[in-house]
């Protein structure tokens, strides 16, 4: 891992390429790692992307529904996303894409026997604009509520309930978070509302606005519930002991996209993530992701474990290459 990197704008780290009618070809990047791995989100908002690209021509560009199984460790490089047609549909496509890595080959067919299966996608796709319907209100708010915010004022430091979150004073820690430094984080002043949740505005450092193919990352930023635990310096190691490192490798990713996020349009929105329960080295994630205005632009559901950061660091070879 490199200590210092630039910052790749999101469009520039999450690009695909078509390279053939059912493939694209992407390169994941390091500044968006946790260790030595691909944050699960950034990978899972290459796939979105490729999903949006190759239905774009049917008029279906917007993912509304998606499942990701997180089957290997992936790594900084090239990477060959395959299509699988599952159903094309006049208002509903769903489509499977399969990531590949490892022994990948510059034309067809494209991967080996020795090519690595990392991430495989389940998607639905539509044109957003063009849903039709009846629609309800349901009530539903956040609970507890989150605190008022006034952007332009948090975004100078002036607001009264929301501060830029400080970077951890262990340099080992915001190396191995590397993929965070592409993202402002401001935290409520009050605290976070309990144990097992959290909130958050964000934006990109990069200055983009988010979209829809961000949401993937945006929903992956925030799997550290469990930090809420750990115990200062000059605290008992209890429940574990104030300087050891975890990995939170997800492994399933849901997300029910609600709202098209404009490109160029959004350059803030909230994150809460909650867990209902933190058991056996494995714990379930609740994200609501919000925009500016208070709708709900996405709902996601993860599956997480809690490993050693060896786990993250560790050498690939021989059988368990690539293996969580």
């Amino acid at each position: 891992m490199s200590d210092t990197l630039e910052i790749v704008p999101f469009a520039d780290a999450a690009r695909v390429t078509a390279v053939d009618s059912h493939v694209y070809s992407a390169v994941l990047v390091e500044g968006y790692c946790i260790g030595s791995v691909p944050n699960g989100g950034y990978v899972a908002s290459c796939i979105l992307r490729t999903a949006s690209e190759y239905l774009a021509a049917r008029g279906q560009p917007d993912v509304i529904s998606a499942h990701f199984e997180y089957i290997n460790r992936t790594e900084v490089g090239p990477a060959i996303l395959v299509i699988e047609d599952v159903k094309l549909g006049r208002a509903l496509s769903t489509i499977q894409i399969t990531l590949y890595q490892n022994d990948l080959q510059t034309s067809a067919p494209w991967i080996t026997s020795q090519s690595r299966k990392e991430v495989i996608g389940f998607l639905t796709n539509t044109k957003l604009s063009l849903e039709k319907g009846l629609s309800l209100p349901t009530g539903w708010t956040l609970d507890p509520p989150t605190p008022p915010v006034d952007l332009v004022k948090m975004a100078r430091g002036e607001d009264p309930n929301w501060a830029l979150r400080p970077q951890s004073p262990s340099p080992r820690a915001n190396s191995y978070a590397r993929a965070q430094t592409n993202i402002e984080i401001f935290s409520p002043r009050r605290g976070q509302p309990r144990r097992g949740v959290e909130e958050s505005w964000i934006r990109l450092v990069s200055g983009e606005g988010f979209t829809n193919a961000s949401l993937g990352f945006v929903a992956d930023c925030f799997p550290y519930v469990v930090e809420a635990w750990r115990p200062k310096k000059d605290e008992e190691p209890i429940p574990f002991p104030h300087n050891e490192l975890f990995w939170y490798p997800t492994v399933t990713l849901n997300l029910d996209v609600k709202k098209e996020l404009k490109d160029g349009e959004n350059e803030w929105v909230y994150v809460r993530t909650s867990a209902k329960s933190i058991q056996n080295g494995r714990f379930d994630l609740d994200v609501a992701i919000m925009d500016m205005h208070g709708d709900i632009v996405a709902i996601s559901t993860h599956l997480c474990l809690i490993l050693s950061a060896a786990r993250n660091l560790g050498a690939r070879s021989g059988a368990n290459k690539g293996k969580i």
